[in-house]
């Protein structure tokens, strides 16, 4: 049971890790991760939704600390979520 959880494991983190490089968009998303199965059976919606938006946090959580290496966090937290809610609304220059 381990091996065949870890191979879908792997398979889901790949198709997400090309999927974020590619910028695909969600629909096509949510269908090649469906298209997973383990032991023969495909994933159902909630539990796709639920993986995909696991993998959203997860990389937020990764690149605000990425962004925040080397500094004391309690310092610099709400200067950084400040920004970054503005730097998120801000008019875009096309």
């Amino acid at each position: 049971m381990i091996k065949e959880l870890l191979k879908v494991n792997e398979e889901i983190n790949k198709i997400l890790r090309r999927a974020e490089k590619a910028d695909i968009e969600f629909p096509a998303l949510v269908g090649k991760i469906s298209a997973v199965t383990v032991y023969g059976q495909p994933l159902g919606i909630h539990i796709v939704l639920g993986i995909i938006e696991e993998f959203i946090k997860h990389t937020e959580e990764m690149k605000k600390d990425a962004a925040l290496a080397g500094f004391d966090e309690t310092v610099v937290q709400e200067t950084y979520d400040r920004v970054n809610m503005n730097w998120n609304k801000r008019n875009k220059v096309n």
